[in-house]
């Protein structure tokens, strides 16, 4: 099951993501401009099991760490949960 998950940015901060690797894989990210003139962080998720993962999105100062080592730094985290459940019969 692949999931999105977007935040607000503000100029010179960035977004970076906490999760358990074995549960969760980030397969893709990318800044964009929204119609209105804003930018956003977009994060694309895959959940390699099912059940509830939890996802922290620390807000930090231009640094480039790696994803899933984040470390906040006195700013925002925001926390996201997510429930991967099983996909139907007709889906598999």
């Amino acid at each position: 099951m692949n999931f999105v998950l977007e935040q607000p940015t503000e100029k010179g901060f960035v977004w970076r993501p906490e999760f358990s690797g074995s549960d969760v894989q980030l397969i893709g990210q990318d800044l964009y401009t929204t119609p209105d003139g804003h930018e956003e962080h977009r994060f694309t998720f895959q959940a390699a099991k099912t059940g509830t993962h939890m996802i922290r999105l620390h807000e930090i100062q231009g640094s480039q760490e790696a994803p899933g080592r984040a470390k906040s730094r006195g700013l925002r985290t925001v926390t996201y949960t997510v429930v991967a459940g099983a996909l139907p019969p007709s889906q598999v």
